[in-house]
């Protein structure tokens, strides 16, 4: 049954076609979690930046949906913590999203987000605390 005569523009057209491709192909096809969400890395890696006292992270990981936009998001506190957060938040497009994984590397340049020790990277189910100043090997 051809459903594309009841749709108006071509912006509808496309979500079905993308809704048709995926249900063709027999992947799964994901509930409506469109809110961001924590989620989790594999490497995270600390550079010095080229102006003294800032630093670049690094963060990679795999991503749950191979069309998620992964962005690293730091805590906003009242003081500076010893620690400071910084959480690896994905968000999904709007319209029908296949499960199908994909590798993700994010940069966020550490200029004021640096706790009295260091950085917390956040993920899902894992952190890990980096000290800074960095000592360069």
């Amino acid at each position: 049954m051809d459903y594309t005569h009841r749709l108006r523009g071509s912006t509808g057209y496309c979500v079905l076609l993308a809704f048709a491709i995926t249900v063709t192909l027999g992947l799964p096809v994901i509930a409506d979690e469109r809110e961001p969400q924590q989620i989790d890395f594999e490497k995270t890696k600390v550079v010095p930046g080229l102006i003294d006292g800032t630093y670049i992270l690094i963060v990679a990981g795999t991503k749950p949906y191979q069309a998620m936009k992964v962005e690293l998001v730091p805590v906003t506190y009242v003081r500076q913590p010893e620690y400071w957060g910084i959480q690896i938040i994905g968000k999904l497009p709007d319209g029908p999203v296949a499960t199908v994984t994909g590798p993700y590397q994010v940069v966020l340049v550490l200029s004021g987000a640096m706790g009295t020790k260091g950085i917390e990277v956040m993920g899902r189910e894992k952190s890990k605390k980096i000290n800074l100043p960095l000592k360069l090997k």
